[in-house]
């Protein structure tokens, strides 16, 4: 069975209203192919289960530093791609979150769950992104250490507008 027959009803009708198109007038990073930081990112396991279907991408120094500091929460299926990824701290913030911490090829090398407020957690040697989640996201959908991730790039119909 194919990853998007396995997708889910709910999932199909979200990737069905977003236009998986490039954004022609933002450059595009080599490294990781995200075109654009207004996009959201659409978060798969290997398994074909959904992560996050509203992943925002912060991959300046600005969007880094500020990362989940202006949310008060974060919904279940939301999450923050920081780009390249590092150590992160949650000196400031108000909730506990989940951490991916990937490779380039976007396996899993470390998972944290529910890293409280103020606290900080290490990056393993080579991680190139991390994956903040809503706390309690990485064990509902069974993410853990050698986990894949795969991702599409989607924008709102509503963004465009």
């Amino acid at each position: 069975m194919n990853t998007i027959a396995r997708l889910g009803s709910r999932a199909l009708s979200w990737l069905l209203s977003c236009m998986l198109v490039p954004l022609a007038a933002n450059r595009e990073d080599a490294k990781t192919g995200i075109r654009d930081r207004r996009a959201t990112l659409i978060f798969l396991s290997s398994e074909g289960k959904v992560i996050a279907t509203a992943v925002r991408v912060a991959s300046t120094f600005a969007a880094r530093r500020r990362g989940l500091l202006d949310c008060a929460w974060l919904h279940p299926e939301e999450g923050l791609l920081l780009y390249p990824g590092g150590c992160i701290h949650t000196v400031g913030m108000q909730f506990a979150i989940d951490v991916l911490f990937l490779n380039q090829r976007m396996q899993v090398l470390k998972c944290v769950h529910q890293l409280k407020p103020w606290r900080a957690a290490l990056a393993p040697a080579g991680t190139r992104h991390v994956l903040e989640l809503a706390a309690g996201r990485a064990a509902a959908t069974q993410v853990d250490t050698g986990t894949k991730l795969f991702w599409l790039e989607c924008v709102s119909a509503d963004i465009l507008e």
